[in-house]
């Protein structure tokens, strides 16, 4: 009898170790930024620029804006959509 109540309270304080294991896990998982983790936007004034001149139709303008964000980041997906949309 003494026996199975080992047993019992081995098998519960195990569940429960581990429910309280889990738990902490998923809820602790979170970010570290702090209070102030609002993403920031970073403006390229020539993108802006350049995008502002292509649609009012100042093509050639909009060419010589969009140049210099993508000799910055040649990655710049949207420079070169814009650029794209000023040479057509």
């Amino acid at each position: 009898m003494k026996m199975k109540i080992n047993k019992y309270i081995l098998i519960s304080s195990l569940a429960i170790y581990s429910l309280i294991f889990t738990n902490s896990l998923i809820l602790g998982a979170g970010s570290s930024d702090g209070e102030n983790s609002e993403p920031v936007e970073v403006v390229d004034a020539d993108y802006m620029n350049g995008k502002e001149q292509a649609y009012d139709g100042k093509n050639k303008a909009a060419i010589v804006y969009l140049e210099k964000p993508i000799e910055n980041d040649p990655k710049n997906a949207d420079a070169f959509n814009m650029l794209g949309y000023s040479n057509r």
